[in-house]
């Protein structure tokens, strides 16, 4: 059973050199990898982080397309999030890329 995930999914950080991501989205009909330094991170601390809702306007901005869909993995665990309807959802969980 997947863990419930509190709080807002559109606030979830991610983090830019801590996660493992992947950022897949739509360039017209094609579903293509995002590249992660197309995006422009913030400064929190010693991290580059972004909002899940930063990283959908930002993809807007750029042109892409919805759905979008963000997975962040450390070694034991991974989350995929899913951005359709303006609202990103938790789409699934992963064991981790260890």
């Amino acid at each position: 059973m997947a863990r419930k995930i509190t709080g807002i999914v559109n606030e979830r950080l991610i983090f830019k050199d801590i996660f493992l991501i992947r950022i897949i989205a739509n360039d017209g009909d094609k579903e293509m990898l995002v590249d992660k330094d197309k995006l422009n991170w913030r400064t929190r601390g010693n991290e580059e982080v972004l909002a899940l809702e930063e990283i959908s306007n930002q993809l807007t901005r750029l042109g892409y397309n919805k759905p979008f869909f963000v997975w962040s993995e450390l070694g034991l665990s991974g989350e995929i999030y899913r951005f359709t309807h303006d609202e990103w959802k938790l789409h699934g969980e992963t064991k981790g890329f260890s």
